[in-house]
């Protein structure tokens, strides 16, 4: 991993510490996100931007990462994940969901997913949790962008860093994740062009990071 990416991962670590706690409405439970500023990630040097192709012209305006701290692990060796949605454009400025789930659960509102296949295409399965959560009657469309959302600014990043137990069998793997929006996607066109901000309501696909697990 290059050094710039492990500056990055400590410095993501550290503003996570310094996050509040706070609950989702009707007692479902949040896990913790982060928000900083992507000077933190424009250190990067040339081989790490050239994984990601596209990097200063690519066409959506908010896109999807998948990190790993290495690319080989041990079978017995956990595997951390960091997954975060960054804001490219110059100029744009979108609500995105201010909880992204834990990358193995399946949430009512948005999430970001992990997507595992083995070399020859065949899907893994890692285990998958679900959560529900309901509005109660006579929620305003405000009361959901400030319990539900945060603003992602242009040249900001949101996500998730999994210390789940995630080991696999020895082989290669590739990775990817999935970021989802639900709740926005069933409102009115009324109702979102009424917004000030737009929500982010494209699915967004991460780059694929392929893995060696050896014995």
């Amino acid at each position: 991993m290059p050094r710039s990416l492990k500056r990055a991962a400590r410095m993501i670590h550290m503003q996570q510490k310094f996050n509040n706690r706070w609950r989702l409405p009707y007692g479902a439970k949040r896990i913790f996100t982060w928000i900083v500023m992507v000077g933190v990630l424009s250190v990067l040097d040339s081989a790490s931007t050239a994984a990601f192709p596209g990097r200063s012209v690519d066409s959506n305006s908010i896109r999807l990462v998948l990190l790993t701290s290495q690319r080989k692990y041990r079978a017995d060796q956990p595997i951390p994940i960091t997954a975060y949605l960054e804001n490219v454009s110059r100029d744009k400025t979108y609500y995105v969901g201010a909880d992204l789930g834990d990358l193995f659960s399946i949430q009512s509102f948005h999430y970001i997913e992990l997507e595992v296949v083995k070399a020859d295409g065949r899907a893994v399965p890692i285990g998958r949790g679900a959560g529900t959560s309901l509005w109660k009657s006579g929620t305003t469309l405000a009361e959901k962008l400030s319990q539900e959302y945060v603003q992602l600014r242009p040249g900001m990043i949101l996500g998730l860093r999994n210390d789940r137990d995630l080991r696999l069998q020895p082989g290669q793997y590739r990775l990817k994740a999935v970021y989802h929006e639900v709740e926005a996607s069933d409102w009115s066109e009324v109702e979102r062009s009424s917004l000030t901000v737009p929500v982010w309501t494209r699915t967004l696909v991460s780059n694929t990071v392929t893995l060696v697990i050896t014995r």
